[in-house]
């Protein structure tokens, strides 16, 4: 078998140029000025908003993330794998708008095995196309990438590095009286597949279509609501978690951290849960009720914090995430560490877990 070789002619620049350049019409909205000088993207700001705020730069930060394993479950179905690009997204802008940075800019990295025409070039176009499309989407320039060409990896990786522009002030901080708030994930976006693939090797190999087609729902976006929270809600917004790697342990994040959570373990709307959980219990892996909190977002992706009053109408500007209020009961800490408690209503009612 002939050795699998790079073309350092890149012979995919052209498209992936055509691509990239769908996305830079947002830089009016941002007062950017993005033009090509050689093979690199130069951007240029204005000195108005959203980069001068009171006689002051604005503030910027940056996230980078990808989608882990996820990419090789995308592998077994080559046409899904533009959504992956989605995932890769969600990963950065809604970690960014947490702490009310929005993004605006983002360059990508994406490796695969080769380069051939109908294999790892038509994977980079895919990706990239399914990136631009969900950066013109939410306003987002992409002003550069990597792709690496590497013939001991299998399948593809992605991820982005992302930059976002504090456009509104980081949430107030939690109270005791502060409501949370669960938004509706897709399924387990893109954590817990290195398990996942473990425990459903088989019918991965199988190529058991009905369930690659579910494991590659591509990650919620929450950034336009969360958006629109932060502009209408102001202090009242007391705080905002994306839940991610470490499922619900990701509300210790919530600051000032002197409290302890107390909250409700929701009925996962999407079954693929509470299925995993049944099917890994007659299995020799079982997973206990506390480590699928803590491995699985379990069907809430981002969680909110606002005042009690006003919870009503933060409900109804994330309407389209279908919010369910967690009945949290929120005191101060009783020792060491945030205490995340759980209800549990999804694998041993009514049992409580502490992360």
């Amino acid at each position: 078998m002939p050795t699998t070789c790079y073309n350092p002619r890149k012979p995919m620049n052209r498209q992936i140029r055509e691509a990239v350049e769908t996305t830079w019409e947002s830089g009016e909205h941002w007062n950017i000025d993005i033009r090509w000088e050689g093979k690199r993207a130069v951007t240029q700001k204005r000195p108005v908003a959203p980069w001068i705020r009171n006689g002051k730069l604005a503030e910027e930060m940056d996230g980078i993330d990808g989608i882990g394993t996820k990419a090789s479950v995308y592998s077994l179905n080559p046409s899904s794998v533009a959504s992956a690009a989605k995932d890769a997204f969600a990963m950065v802008c809604d970690d960014l708008i947490e702490q009310g940075f929005r993004m605006y800019k983002l360059q990508d990295h994406i490796m695969v095995e080769n380069d051939e025409e109908k294999k790892g070039r038509q994977v980079v176009l895919n990706l990239i196309r399914g990136l631009a499309d969900v950066a013109k989407e939410h306003g987002v320039l992409i002003t550069g990438g990597e792709t690496a060409v590497l013939n001991t990896h299998s399948g593809f990786e992605m991820g982005i590095t992302g930059t976002g522009v504090r456009l509104y002030p980081a949430p107030s901080g939690l109270t005791q009286t502060s409501t949370l708030l669960g938004l509706i994930s897709s399924g387990p976006h893109s954590n817990g597949y290195t398990w996942i693939r473990n425990f459903y090797r088989y019918r991965l190999e199988q190529n058991d279509a009905k369930l690659i087609e579910e494991l590659t729902i591509p990650t919620t976006i929450y950034m336009k609501e969360i958006e629109e929270l932060l502009r209408k809600g102001g202090s009242r917004v007391h705080g905002l978690v994306h839940v991610t790697g470490g499922g619900w342990s990701k509300l210790t994040e919530l600051r000032p951290n002197i409290f302890d959570i107390e909250v409700d373990g929701v009925f996962a709307e999407n079954p693929i849960f509470r299925r995993i959980y049944n099917e890994a219990k007659l299995s020799d892996d079982p997973i206990p009720p506390l480590t699928m909190y803590e491995r699985f977002n379990c069907g809430i992706g981002f969680v909110v914090a606002v005042d009690p009053g006003f919870a009503g109408e933060a409900s109804e500007i994330l309407r389209v995430h279908k919010p369910v209020d967690l009945h949290a009961k929120i005191t101060p800490k009783s020792g060491e560490g945030t205490k995340i408690k759980i209800i549990d209503q999804n694998f041993d009612p009514r049992a409580l877990l502490i992360l």
